[in-house]
C-alpha cells in the first residue's frame, strides 16, 4: 500500500500513473523474492508471530496429540487472564525473546 500510494503521489505530479504503479509492483516483487531467498517469510501473520513469541517466552500449555507427539499451545496473553506477577513475567520473557531473535541483530540495509 505504501509503495503504491507513493507511486500515485508521484503520478499526481506529472508522471504516468500506470508506469509508476507497474514499477512499484515490480519493485515489491523483487524485494519479496529476495526475502524468500534469504529465508524470510513472504507472508507475514501477526497471529503466528504472536504465538511464536508467546511459546518461546515459555507461556504455553503442552498438549499431547493422539499420535503421542507434544505440541506447545500458546496461552492467552490477555491481561485479564493472569495476575500482575504472571503478566510481568510474560512481558519480560517476551521482550527477552524479541531481543535475542530480532532486536539485537543488525541488518544489511542499516
Amino acid at each position: 500500500k505504501l509503495v503504491n500510494g507513493y507511486a500515485k503521489f508521484l503520478a499526481a505530479y506529472g508522471g504516468n500513473e500506470g508506469a509508476l504503479l507497474d514499477a512499484a509492483e515490480q519493485y515489491l516483487e523483487q524485494i519479496a523474492n529476495r526475502r524468500v531467498t534469504n529465508g524470510i517469510s513472504l507472508c507475514k501473520s501477526f497471529d503466528a508471530y504472536r504465538a511464536w513469541v508467546t511459546v518461546e517466552a515459555g507461556h504455553y500449555d503442552a498438549i499431547q496429540l493422539p499420535d503421542g507427539t507434544l505440541r506447545k499451545h500458546p496461552r492467552s496473553i490477555a491481561f485479564s487472564s493472569m495476575d500482575e506477577v504472571e503478566f510481568q513475567q510474560l512481558y519480560k520473557s517476551a521482550l527477552d525473546v524479541l531481543w535475542r531473535w530480532i532486536l539485537s541483530r543488525t541488518f544489511r540495509t542499516q
